[in-house]
């Protein structure tokens, strides 16, 4: 809002300086020989301007999405922003492509919106329909920038992509292996060392290919079993204990490590980055026959294993990174063949007791017939008769 400022000039006579910062507009200031006059000109020109009658420039007319994208990824306060993770950058560039070359005070939800319905009919790299979750997510992203330029930036006045109503998403995939399935997969695996073993870690900690990909020999504990992973999804180390099976496995890459190949444990040929499993796991999966299932589902299959021995939700949320336990419900989905045991419960119990209570059970009389009911000269016959206790 308005502030004035005063001092006195060389000549000794004082001036007087209104400066008006409104956001969505240029910093605008102007200099009188009064007080009472810098006033009234502040006053008269932000009435102007929330009216929308101001002749200065709007900041949302003079830049552009364009603007706004390219600003976020050269700021250094967004580093940690999910949108600047590799897997998500498609989306900014999605938007430039598309809306990149608009006003800010030209986008509106309905221009959003026939971009957002003509990437949900589009065709991913995999020939296939982009789901309602990736959908919103693109949205999201758009969004983020846009609260950036009305919050931060002065940018905008409001944030068009707030007022889109998201698509109904479904609550997940939580496709396990089953027994047959994992022996093929992992046969399937055995002829590529690296592969074989990143699929027997990501069985035994329920950790996410990006966490296995980037892990560092520095992150792991040997003496103690123990391994950390950084920057997880949630933004949190994660420090978990090691079964026996995959503390196995690292003893024996540690041994086979090779000095000057960098500090990942799966490091590639380029030394500068780890190695990336996503192709040559579409192709075991296709070998062993496994059809509709992602690295990911190793790690639903993971917390599928603890749950069925029996862990706590509590734990399971620890080993899985999870902050609530409602994403664990996720996860420890049961297959319906491990629910036979806890039905069968019920069949063990008589239906015809209406449960341990020293009330009186009354029961419905099988020696009354329903003619004997309907015949109207007989006497009234009371339709209950009192039952023996069930300790009787």
């Amino acid at each position: 809002m308005a502030r004035i400022s005063a001092r006195v000039l060389k000549s000794g006579i004082p001036s007087y300086t209104a400066e008006i910062r409104l956001q969505g507009y240029p910093h605008t200031s102007k200099t009188f020989r009064t007080k009472t006059e810098a006033k009234k000109w502040a006053k008269l020109k932000e009435v102007q301007m929330l009216e929308g009658k101001y002749n200065g420039t709007p900041l949302s007319t003079q830049k552009r999405l364009k603007d706004a994208i390219k600003r976020f990824l050269e700021s250094p306060r967004t580093n940690k922003s999910w949108l600047k993770q590799k897997r998500n950058k498609p989306m900014l560039k999605f938007w430039q492509k598309e809306l990149g070359h608009h006003r800010l005070a030209d986008l509106r939800a309905a221009m959003i919106v026939e971009k957002r319905d003509k990437l949900s009919l589009g065709l991913t790299y995999r020939k296939k329909l982009r789901s309602p979750a990736t959908c919103n997510r693109y949205i999201s992203g758009l969004s983020v920038i846009l609260q950036l330029c009305v919050e931060e930036w002065g940018w905008l006045e409001q944030n068009p992509a707030r007022r889109i109503r998201r698509f109904p998403e479904s609550e997940g995939s939580t496709r396990i292996l089953t027994d047959e399935e994992r022996f093929k997969l992992l046969k399937a695996c055995h002829s590529t060392p690296d592969l074989y073993d990143i699929v027997l870690l990501a069985l035994n900690t329920g950790a996410r290919r990006s966490e296995l990909e980037g892990l560092r020999w520095g992150e792991v504990d040997l003496k103690e079993e123990m391994v950390t992973f950084r920057k997880t999804k949630n933004g949190k180390d994660r420090t978990i204990p090691l079964s026996q099976e995959a503390s196995e496995v690292l003893k024996a890459r540690l041994r086979a490590r090779i000095i000057g190949r960098g500090e990942w444990v799966f490091p590639s040929p380029n030394l500068h980055a780890p190695r990336d499993f996503y192709k040559t796991f579409m192709r075991a999966l296709d070998k062993a026959g496994v059809t509709e299932f992602r690295f990911h589902d190793l790690r639903h299959t993971a917390g599928s294993y603890l749950a069925i021995e029996g862990v706590s939700e509590r734990y399971i949320a620890e080993i899985l990174g999870h902050k609530t336990l409602e994403m664990v419900k996720r996860y420890t989905h049961l297959r319906p063949e491990h629910l036979r045991d806890a039905v069968a419960v019920l069949g063990r119990q008589k239906q015809t007791n209406l449960g341990k209570s020293p009330r009186t059970i009354y029961s419905f009389s099988s020696v009354i017939s329903f003619s004997e009911l309907l015949n109207l000269d007989q006497p009234r016959i009371p339709m209950y008769r009192r039952a023996a206790p069930w300790w009787a």
